[in-house]
């Protein structure tokens, strides 16, 4: 039974099903730091002690591992990862994603005895060894549904801002009824090049919106109210 965090849970299940049980784990590589997660990067780094000196884990959306990875762990090797190896990962992760599967990449690297890591992010999560990634099945709530109808019935029309990639957005938002296609999805960079005109005139359409930061969120909110509509938010972390 999982308390806490359900992403740490599934992980830690998953891990124990391949036979590495975190108390035994916590006691060979004890934790000396972790840089935490944050939506910006929207990855987290633990930083451990082993017998030859220093290992970094580090987890989070994939697009990200893969631009600070420039190693691959493959059958029992490490070889370069090369440009065309990591369109390869990013196409077969985006299968994953249009089932509605959260993708997080993994990757790792090795610092030798005498070079203490510093704990500032652009030295620990630079140069790694990509490992793979889990997929993770986060369904929707069964009551998700019947309340996006409840809504549109009102008058309110919903709208999803997510940090979840494009495709697994798209899927949940079909499967409880908010959009019934997997095309009109605006992400956080799509934003990012958008005068507030422009987005402004997206928003009358777009019902769904993937890897977006909280400021993103808040300009999103702001807007609406400037075209005079009353808006509200809910969800985890608002």
């Amino acid at each position: 039974r999982v308390i806490g965090d359900p992403t740490e849970g599934a992980l830690l299940s998953a891990s124990a099903k391949g036979g590495f049980l975190k108390e035994e784990l916590e006691k060979e590589f004890p934790r000396i730091g972790e840089i935490s997660f944050d939506s910006r990067r929207k990855r987290m780094s633990t930083i451990h002690k082993t017998s030859e000196g220093y290992i970094v884990f580090v987890k989070g959306a994939l697009e990200g591992i893969l631009s600070i990875s420039n190693r691959i762990y493959e059958q029992g090797e490490i070889i370069e990862l090369k440009e065309e190896r990591k369109e390869e990962i990013s196409k077969l992760s985006e299968e994953f994603a249009r089932k509605g599967i959260r993708i997080l990449g993994v990757a790792y690297k090795e610092i030798k005895d005498g070079e203490f890591p510093s704990f500032r992010v652009e030295e620990v999560e630079k140069e790694l060894v990509y490992l793979g990634f889990v997929g993770i099945v986060d369904p929707a709530r069964p009551e998700a549904e019947a309340a996006i109808k409840k809504c549109k019935e009102a008058g309110i029309e919903p709208i999803m801002i997510t940090g979840d990639q494009p495709a697994t957005a798209s899927a949940i938002a079909k499967e409880i009824g908010l959009q019934q296609n997997e095309t009109n999805v605006l992400t956080g960079r799509d934003l990012e090049k958008m005068e507030d005109g422009e987005l402004k005139r997206n928003l009358r359409s777009t019902k769904v919106f993937a890897r977006v930061s909280p400021e993103e969120k808040l300009r999103i909110v702001r807007l609406l109210k400037e075209e005079g509509y009353i808006t509200a938010t809910t969800g985890d972390g608002v």
